[in-house]
This record gives C-alpha cells, structure tokens and sequence, in this order.
C-alpha cells in the first residue's frame, strides 16, 4: 500500500502505478479564499495571456475523494466535492469537475477541463463556477477550456480508482459536452451559462488511506481480509479524518471495504469536513492519544490516554478534554473514565473540572457533557475546591452551571448570592432560551429563592410564541427596611409573566401578570427594576396592523392593591393612520370601554382624603384630524384641523354620590413647518481630528388651539397619575391620557443643529445643538408645576475621539431664569484610563456631582471607583454623599474575580464589602441587577 504525496504526470508517464491502492491527502482550503468573488464582465481567454502560463505547473485539489481513471495515453480525474485548478495566477474553482490529462507534443502535456457549479436539478447553477485570471474574474453555469503545461500536473487529492468509467453518470455527460469543442481546441474558454444540472451520483465508499516510511502486507487469518503493518511516520485518511501515529495496523475486509485500525504512539485524529460521525462535532481541532483501537463500521472504539480539543466558534473557546481511557460507544456517544475538561489550552489548566466517569452525546443541536464524581481543581498544585456527585453541562450554550457567586457583609447581615445555570444539568428543552436559578441567603433577612427563564416556540402554521417568567420569594424577618422603614409584611417576593404570540405578521396577542408583595420589595431587592420599568401590571392585550389600520382589544386589572391604577374590563381602541385622502392625510382614533378607578389601600383608609371610591364608568371618546402636508419652496409644512368627542356613563363626583353622563366636545387646528438647510466646509485638522464639516440646520414651528366644552358637566377624574412613584418622589405622569384633554394654546419654535464629519471612514455627528423654546398661554393644559414660558436646550460635542462633552434636558423659565441645568464630560486620558464627571441642577430640588474613574492597572487588574455627592438636599442646602463605589478586578484565565466597597447615604446609610466570582465573558449577575442592596 505504498503512497506518493504531491504527485507529479509527466506524460508519457501517466505514474502511480504498481503499489497504488491507498493513497494520502492534506485537505485543501483554497477553496475558503476565492468562495465569493466579485463578478466581472465576459473575458476570453487569448493564446497570448496563456503562453506565458506553459512554465507554470497545473496543480489541482479537492474538498473529497477523486477518482482516477488511466488509458493508454490519458489519465482521467474526476471530482464530485469543490474542484480546484490552479496555474500561475490562473485559477478555476467549482462545485465538481472532469479531468483530462494526455501528452501532447512529446514535450508539454494537455489538459482539458469540464466543471459545473452547485444548484437544483434540471436548473442553472446558483453557485456558479468562477474563473480568475490577472485580478479579473468571470463566472457562470459551466466552462470548459483547455490548458498546456511544459511542468507537469500535481495533484494533492484523496484518491480511488474507477474500473468502467464510462458507466458514470457525469463522465458521459462532461465528456459529452467537451466533445462539442473538439479535441484540438486549446487555451481557449468556452463558458455555458445555460447548461442544466443533473443529479449527483451517490458518494463513493469511504476508503483507509494509509503511508508510512515502511510497511507490509500480510494475508490475513480470514478468507478476504488482508492486513497491513506500517512502521514509522504513518499518516491518513478515512473519510473525513486524518490519522497519524508512530506505528499502526489496518486490518481490511476486501469484500465488504470494511476496516479495523489499531495505531500507537502520539495518536492524532483531525476533523476536516464531510458528514458527522462519532469523532467530529463543528469546531473539533485534534483528538490525540497513546493507543487507539477503532472499528468504523460498529462506529465502535477504544482509547488510551485521550485528549480532545474543540474550538467554540461563537466564543472563540477551546474545550480541552482529558481521560485516561475513552470508550467510543456509537456515532453519538463517547466515555471517559478518570477524566478532566477545562477551556484553559495550556498544558498545565489554570483550573479544571476532574470527573471520575464523563459522557459526551453529540445531538444535532447539541454537544452534552455528563459528568460523575466531579471536582473543580485549580491552582498549579491543582487543589480541589469542591466536590458534587454529578454535573451536566451544554457545551453549546453559552453559560456554565454557576453564573455568578457573590459574598460580603453590609445591613443585610453577612450576604452570599448565587446564580446558577440548570440547563447545564442537561434539562435543557428545545423551547427554553435561558434559564437562572438564585439561591441567596442574607443573616439578618432571611433565604431568598428566585427563578428566571426566557422561552420560545413556534408551530408548522407560523404562529411564533415567546415569552419571559421572574420569580422571587423570602420571608423576611426584619422589621426595618435598609432606608429606616418598617417592613410591609415578612413573606415579600414577586410573580411577572410576560407571554406574546405572533399569530401572523398582522395579529398579535400579549399576556401579563405581575404581582408583588408590597410597594418597597422592588426598592429593595431589584433597585434597578425599581428605578427604570414600567409601573407593574397585569393585563390582556390583542391587536391587528393594516397599511392604515390599528385596532386593540385590552383587558387590565389590578392584582396589587396598594396601587392605585385603572382598570379596564375591557377597552376596545381603533386607529387610523396617514390614511390618504386626495391631497390630504386623515388620521383618527376611538377608545371606549368599561373602566374602574381603584384607589390604594392607603388612599382609601387616610383620614385626610374625603374620598368615595368611583363606580364603573363607560366612556367613549374619539378624535380626528384632517391634515394637508405641503413643500412650498425650501419649506415643509403640514397644517391641520382637530375635532374630538367624549362621552362617559358617569359624571363628577358631589356630596357623596356621583352624577349622570358627562360630555365634552373639541375642536382647533394648528401646524408644523420646518426646513432644512446645509452647507460644506473642506476643513481637515488632526486635533481635533475632522476631515471636512457638513453644517445641517434645522429650523421648526409647531402651533396648536383646542378649545374644549365640558358641556353637559365634568367627568370622574381617572387620572390617578402613574401609580409607580420612583424613590419617594411621587407621581411621574398621567395614567389616562383621554382625561388630561383639556383648552391647549401652545407654540414651540425651535432649531436643530448638526456639524457632522467623518472619522475611521465613518460619519458622525461632531456637535449636536437643540434649542426649543415654548410659548403656552396660563389656561392651557399643561404638567403641573411647570412653567408657561419656558427654553429647552441639549448638547452633545464629540471634542476628541477621547474628550466628549454633553448636556441633556436643561430648562430655563422665562418667568423665574434657570430651572434645570446639567453638564457632563467623559475623558480617556490614555488606553487605560477613563474618567467621567457630572453636574446636575434643579432648582428647589437638589444639585449634585457624580464622578467615576476606571484604571487598567495591569492586564489582570483594574479600579474602579464611583461617587455622587449631593450639595443641596431638597432645597434646605444640606448636603451628603449619596453614593461611593470601589471596585478591585482581577481577571483569571477565563474568569473574573471582584472585589467591592459601597456606602449608600440613603436611608441610614448603608454599607458593606462584597466580593464576586463568575465566568468572565458573563454578566457576573445573571438576570438581577447584582447584589440585592445596590
């Protein structure tokens, strides 16, 4: 079984004969390099450009086997898997290929080729064929050419050898399409972009492809079988894998082409295409070992001393795996006993998690590990620093079973949380996205138990359901809160169940429920959800979309009595939108529905509040505007008339008791116009870096006049205002929308600017400058507490690609001067270092600094530190630290291990030190927003 590697034909001496039964290939990725060229014109290719080529070899490669065919004066090869021909700078790439070799004129040697792209049977091909010469590239459905070497052709292939080559089904038919062009024609292309694909012939019997420095062939104990010793820098191939070894055996069964292998010393399997078996999974780099014993037919095996490495692509990971013997079962599955796997590729892990038995199932959508008798080993003298009996893990997914560990000690008592991952315990369904389980114990509060869990799932019908579940319990056994107050009640925690279904692109259903224990439990456990979503709710809500259609169906109830909110059981609402009318856009809207005001427990029962509960009401309101967008000249404008209705069941509340119906009618207009002017200036400066500046200015007017007849009396108020206040400072805005309409006369002018530029190729905006100014008169609707007259402006300069300043939101009244005012400025000093700095201002209300600084002290260490001092406390010019923040990092070999001291000056100021473990390309909280105090 001798084996010649990169093999030259020098005709006449077609070679490789006599011992050529199994040969050796290294897989080519040239292919990786030229898979998607640009299309260029039609070329042909002329006897001049080819002359030149006739010193340069013909070398050809392939992603598989390739069969060969030898007559008298010609050698045929046939390619069925990604043929690619290559001379000089000449180069053919396509899906498969027919190759003629013959002599020529006793000095040169000829080659024809026939190739065909991939694609549908009886169709072009969609995956053309692509040629490439001096930087220009041609391409279609199929192309034959000839070519002459005065070198030779090489050849770096697997290969096997046909007996009658003339019963192939693509031979006959590329032989067929290349006898069209005569045998005479040369350095010539003839591209044949209307030819129609035939089917592939099925795939030749995969073949043990062994050489070696030395060898013999034995005769085996069995009738047909015939055994093979090689001695010596053995290498191969079967199929998809490569094998190399100091010595091995091949035991092979010439009747049924099956085959047995036994290979000894520094055992290397690679993976390198081709369809899945028990070795391969995507991302498989090397499997090597001692001693190998393997039967690919029962897909059966035994290894001695294993040591598997597999890349993760999406994490750009490697898994190592070691054992002391492996046990391939079937395709799926392999066993390890006394075994190790870690991500850490150095020869001596970091860490590593030791297992006395270890499975690994490959299924199509994942790559599962179980593992008994575990240990976690780190450290060079590998010291273990916990034990469990069993461990599933999803190589695939992109978690571990421990997320994040975190423990300290502040008013909470002494604090460890932890957040798990248990679909890496192999429960792990198809529609479960994420999954995270917390398990966190606080000495003076309690044990606190969560759960989190996002899901998907879709039906043959293209109905597509997702949806999230947050959980949390503790009994509580405090009696005063982290801020001084009293604990509402000792069982707390919270239920929120999000689930939506996209029945089609048009229909789509929500669900909601949401409760909690109390209104301080968010405050908190989860400040950041406290701080930042929507008030909690629990409702049912369906809607359809058309081109100019809106419609919604909504059920809304209260689960949580120590809110105040409206309920709606249920509300229909109706919209129409930019619907054309000739030159005119109409636009409009219906809501109406059965609706109850609930006010909270603690509204209900104060003293204070003279206040009767409000009955359910059925209101109905619409509103429709008729609008005429127009350009005249530079300027864009969009005028438009107003007119609503509403109607409830019930009127305002008198003595006690509630009237009859109440209506009200409206009617105004207004407009929008605005411009937009721009102007170039070739302006090129490296500090600050600006290559050119492109000035947009944008001018707008916005007017508007409702008048609004209560008529018949005045309605329930509804507007209880949104029932979610954010840190004791009350209501943020309206809840009912309908309610708040009242007379409006307002006028806002404003000016929006932009200097843009370009940096890295891109463009952005250097500085963004808005002003608005508005005008509304007294009796106007409007926020309560705010001005009538009043300037907004906002700022954003990118100074430098490290200086950036910015300043959002400010407010100055033109009644009383400055209301709100603050700056900003984040700077980069160098690589390594970033500092921000913010100023904040509102007047009667608090003005503050908030300052952060982020170090990388080393490429293992880095500091973080936060503060926020407040100057003036609600107007009295008391001032204290808010909040300080000092975060030690320190990166292990794929870890990240933290180390942090806070004070909270809220509430009775709290405190505490907490240090934090967990994988470092994760959040290191999981689903929460970190420990429980922040």
């Amino acid at each position: 079984m001798a084996k010649k590697r990169k093999r030259t034909i020098h005709i006449p001496a077609p070679g490789c004969k006599g011992a050529g039964l199994i040969v050796f290939f290294l897989l080519p990725v040239c292919f990786l390099l030229f898979s998607a060229p640009a299309a260029a014109g039609r070329s042909e290719l002329q006897e001049e450009k080819m002359l030149r080529f006739r010193a340069h070899p013909i070398l050809m490669d392939s992603h598989g086997e390739v069969g060969i065919w030898e007559g008298e004066r010609e050698k045929v090869f046939v390619i069925s898997d990604v043929a690619d021909i290559r001379q000089g700078n000449f180069r053919i790439v396509a899906d498969r290929a027919v190759v003629w070799v013959e002599e020529g004129d006793g000095r040169s040697v000829n080659v024809r080729i026939y190739a065909e792209g991939a694609g549908r049977d009886g169709e072009a091909a969609d995956a053309p064929v692509f040629m490439a010469m001096d930087g220009k590239t041609m391409q279609a459905s199929a192309m034959h050419l000839s070519l002459r070497t005065l070198q030779g052709v090489a050849w770096e292939c697997s290969s096997y050898r046909i007996g009658d080559i003339e019963a192939r089904r693509f031979y006959e038919r590329a032989s067929g399409v290349v006898g069209r062009f005569g045998a005479e024609a040369s350095y010539k292309l003839e591209s044949l972009p209307d030819i129609r694909l035939e089917s592939r012939e099925p795939a030749e019997h995969p073949f043990f492809m062994l050489s070696a420095q030395t060898f013999d062939i034995l005769p085996g104990e069995e009738e047909g079988k015939t055994v093979g010793v090689y001695r010596g820098n053995v290498h191969g191939t079967y199929g998809n894998v490569e094998v190399s070894a100091d010595v091995a055996v091949l035991w092979v069964d010439t009747d049924n082409m099956e085959y047995e292998l036994y290979a000894r010393g520094d055992v290397i399997l690679r993976t390198v295409g081709g369809e899945r078996h028990v070795l391969e999974r995507d991302g498989l780099e090397v499997f090597r070992a001692d001693r190998l014993y393997i039967n690919p037919s029962d897909e059966r095996g035994l290894v001695l001393n294993p040591e598997l490495r597999m890349r993760d692509e999406q994490r750009d990971e490697i898994y190592v795996v070691r054992g002391r013997k492996a046990y391939i079962l079937d395709r799926e599955n392999l066993l390890l006993l006394d075994a190790g796997t870690t991500n850490c590729p150095h020869g001596i892990p970091h860490y590593e998690f030791q297992a006395g038995r270890m499975q690994f199932i490959q299924q199509p959508s994942r790559l599962f590990a179980g593992a008994w008798n575990v240990s976690f080993v780190a450290g060079e003298r590998q010291r273990s620093l916990f034990w469990v009996p069993y461990v599933g893990l999803n190589l695939d997914d992109q978690t571990y079973l421990l997320r994040s560990v975190s423990a300290g000690s502040s008013s909470f008592g002494v604090t460890l949380e932890t957040d798990w991952g248990p679909r890496d315990l192999g429960i792990d369904p198809d529609w479960m996205d994420d999954w995270t389980v917390s398990i966190d114990y606080f000495s003076r509060r309690g044990i606190g138990l969560g759960t989190g869990m996002d899901y998907s799932f879709g039906d043959r019908e293209g109905i597509d359901q997702r949806g999230s579940l947050e959980s949390y319990y503790i009994r509580d056994r405090a009696e005063q809160d982290s801020l001084g107050r009293p604990v509402p009640r000792s069982d707390r925690g919270r239920l929120q169940f999000q689930h939506r279904v996209d029945w089609s692109p048009r229909w789509r259903t929500d669900l909601e429920y949401y409760h909690l224990s109390d209104h301080a439990f968010l405050r908190e456990y989860f400040r950041s959800d406290f701080a930042s979503e929507k008030a909690p709710e629990t409702q049912f809500f369906t809607r359809h979309t058309s081109q100019h259609l809106w419609g919604g169906l909504q059920v809304k109830t209260r689960v949580n009595d120590f809110m105040t909110q409206r309920e709606a059981v249920p509300g229909l609402e109706l919209h129409v939108l930019d619907a054309p009318l000739g030159p005119f856009s109409y636009d409009s809207m219906f809501d109406g529905g059965l609706y109850e005001y609930k006010l909270s427990e603690e509204e209900s029962f104060r003293d204070d509040l003279d206040r009767v509960d409000p009955p359910q009401i059925t209101r109905l309101h619409t509103d429709h505007r008729l609008s005429m967008p127009m350009r005249i000249g530079f300027l864009k404008i969009d005028p438009y008339l107003r007119l609503l209705g509403t109607h409830a069941s019930k009127g305002a509340e008198r003595e006690g008791s509630f009237r009859g119906s109440a209506t009200r009618f409206g009617g105004g207009g207004g407009f929008r116009a605005a411009a937009d002017f721009s102007r170039m200036y070739n302006v090129r400066k490296e500090k600050p870096e600006l290559s050119r500046l492109r000035h947009i200015v944008t001018p707008y007017l916005e007017a508007e006049r409702l008048e609004v007849d209560t008529g018949s009396g005045e309605f329930i108020q509804m507007r209880g205002e949104d029932p979610w206040p954010r840190y004791g400072r009350g209501p943020r805005a309206r809840d009912d929308w309908i309610d708040a309409i009242d007379d409006t006369r307002v006028m806002r002018i404003g000016l929006r600017q932009r200097l843009q530029t370009k940096r890295d190729g891109r463009s952005l905006d250097w500085v963004k400058i808005d002003v608005t100014t508005v005008f509304r008169s007294e009796d106007s609707v409007g926020v309560a507490g705010e001005d009538d007259n009043y300037v907004e402006a906002d700022l954003d300069w990118k100074l430098t690609r490290r200086l950036t300043l910015a300043s959002e939101d400010n407010r100055f009244s033109l009644d009383d001067g400055l209301n709100v005012f603050n700056l900003a400025m984040q700077w980069d000093p160098a690589p390594r270092l970033g500092t921000s700095l913010r100023y904040n201002w509102i007047e009667d209300r608090t003005s503050s600094v908030t300052g952060s600084l982020d170090v990388e002290l080393s490429d293992r260490y880095s500091l973080a530190l936060y503060e926020r001092y407040e100057f003036d406390r609600d107007g009295t010019g008391r001032g204290r630290n808010l909040r300080t923040d000092v975060i030690l990092s320190r990166w292990f070999h794929k870890w990240l291990l933290q180390m942090e001291f806070f004070y909270d000056g809220r509430g009775d100021g709290d405190r505490g030190f907490f240090v934090r473990f967990s994988p470092s390309f994760l959040d290191p909280f999981g689903r929460r927003d970190g420990l429980a105090l922040r």
